[in-house]
């Protein structure tokens, strides 16, 4: 599921709802692909939500941008071939670490202490920090263009 009214994606596995409306966009239907964390992972990544800004124009407006269904779908997932030993692992780490996000957000909502909530949201950062990293490798980025990306962060960031 998408959330519609955004500059850019926030993806999440549709995992307790079983409809939902008006602000809630629904991309695949689960079926369509091999692992809906993936596809989760890969859209939530810096490398894909910095695409969809580039792409899409009304991205960058700031009254109620709108997520595009097209616009998603036009963007380059990369498709995975199991059989490659190196690709499987990647895949497997990117669906294993959108896992760990989503446990360590329920976690997250249950602590009571802000110690706890601090030192969680310090370890989703750092998950989703490492899903970056897996996901410039398996589109084969360098270092500019790591840079590229992590700077447009940073400048959207300041302002």
């Amino acid at each position: 599921m998408i959330r519609q009214t955004a500059a850019e994606p926030i993806v999440g596995p549709r995992r307790y709802a079983t409809y939902f409306r008006n602000s809630l966009l629904a991309l695949y239907d689960g079926n369509s692909i091999p692992d809906t964390r993936y596809v989760v992972g890969l859209l939530n990544s810096k490398l894909l939500r910095w695409a969809y800004r580039e792409a899409v124009r009304e991205a960058s407006q700031r009254a109620f941008p709108q997520v595009k269904v097209s616009a998603l779908r036009a963007l380059p997932i990369r498709e995975i071939d199991l059989a490659d030993p190196a690709q499987r692992a990647m895949y497997e780490q990117i669906i294993g670490s959108v896992d760990r996000i989503l446990q360590l957000c329920e976690q997250e909502g249950q602590a009571t202490s802000p110690t706890d909530q601090r030192r969680l949201s310090s370890r989703i950062v750092a998950t989703d920090q490492r899903i970056d990293q897996l996901v410039y490798a398996l589109y084969g980025l360098d270092e500019h263009e790591i840079e590229q990306v992590e700077d447009s962060y940073r400048d959207s960031a300041a302002s």
